[in-house]
């Protein structure tokens, strides 16, 4: 099975935060990953407002950027984001009260190719879990 990396989980092993090793502990795993062109984007500017809030960063944006660009094509996990992954997400963002559109895009993606979704977002591994997914809270 495909294991689905949400921002989080990225953000988290590439960065200085209290989940950063449980983070890095799940990359180190053997398995089949998939990281989507929408985790990648939010990646980007998650690492940009971290930077402008002058919370640690374990390198420099570009680093961090060419660094995430060298694991997906080392995993050849890139993932793209379809047009019904956007209608399947407000779908399920109308279906579960509390459920952001980011992450349920995140989870519609992981739905459509039938991946386990790995997230350190609790709300969204509930919200997952009740959409039918399997779900990996490091």
């Amino acid at each position: 099975m495909i294991l689905s990396l949400d921002t989080s989980v990225l953000v988290a092993a590439f960065t200085v935060e209290s989940h950063s090793d449980r983070a890095r502990s799940v990359l180190d795993r053997e398995a089949a990953w998939g990281i989507s062109d929408w985790a990648a984007a939010e990646f980007t500017a998650a690492i940009r407002a971290k930077s402008r809030r002058g919370e640690a960063l374990s390198g420099s944006i570009r680093e961090l950027d060419e660094g995430l660009d060298r694991l997906v094509r080392s995993l050849a996990a890139d993932l793209p984001v379809l047009a019904s992954d956007h209608r399947q997400a407000r779908a399920m963002v109308l279906r579960r009260d509390g459920l952001h559109p980011p992450d349920a895009l995140h989870l519609a993606i992981a739905k459509r190719i039938g991946a386990c979704l790995v997230t350190l977002d609790q709300v969204q591994a509930e919200a997952g879990r009740q959409e039918g997914l399997e779900v990996l809270l490091p």
